[in-house]
């Protein structure tokens, strides 16, 4: 049977049938069951329930369910913060895996910089105050000098239209 996709499916009319028939079906099923002989004589045999009314609840069952909730709070909380924490620890962890491959990337030229920076440091404690502060000057001068060249060799490039800015 092909199923109807069109909007009179689902027409108010055809609903409101649809509707009562399934009212009149439960309702037949209802009258057939509870005149049936053999599920009267089963409901009739079986005991109430007994249900404790709630003012007769013993003081240790009323601590006992409020220490369960409190505990069961408790312990949702205490897991939805490790959760939180390995997330973070996990997320922090990325990262400096990360930051360490970029650092590893750039290891030649720091150990050279390091070795250097070291070897002055030496050089310079042995070397006294006076063999220092012109060491001082001629770095100091140095290190200016090549940041101007490179600002100036940037400007030079941008006003060719070779800049590494272009596209």
């Amino acid at each position: 049977m092909a199923w109807r996709t069109d909007s009179t499916a689902r027409s108010p009319k055809r609903c409101a049938r649809v509707g009562q028939a399934v009212k009149e079906a439960v309702q037949a099923v209802l009258i057939e069951v509870l005149t049936n002989p053999a599920v009267l004589e089963k409901l009739r045999g079986a005991p109430a329930p007994v249900v404790m009314p709630a003012a007769e609840q013993t003081i240790v069952a009323r601590i006992g369910g409020q220490a369960k909730a409190w505990t069961s709070a408790g312990w949702a909380r205490i897991r939805a913060m490790c959760g939180f924490g390995v997330r973070q620890a996990g997320q922090a962890m990325c990262a400096t895996q990360q930051r360490a491959k970029m650092v590893w990337s750039f290891r030649g030229p720091l150990m050279v910089a390091l070795t250097v920076g070291g070897v002055t440091g030496v050089a310079a404690f042995f070397a006294g105050p006076w063999l220092t502060a012109a060491a001082t000057a001629i770095a100091g001068f140095t290190a200016t000098a090549a940041a101007q060249s490179v600002l100036a060799l940037r400007q030079m490039l941008a006003y060719a239209g070779m800049s590494e800015n272009r596209s």
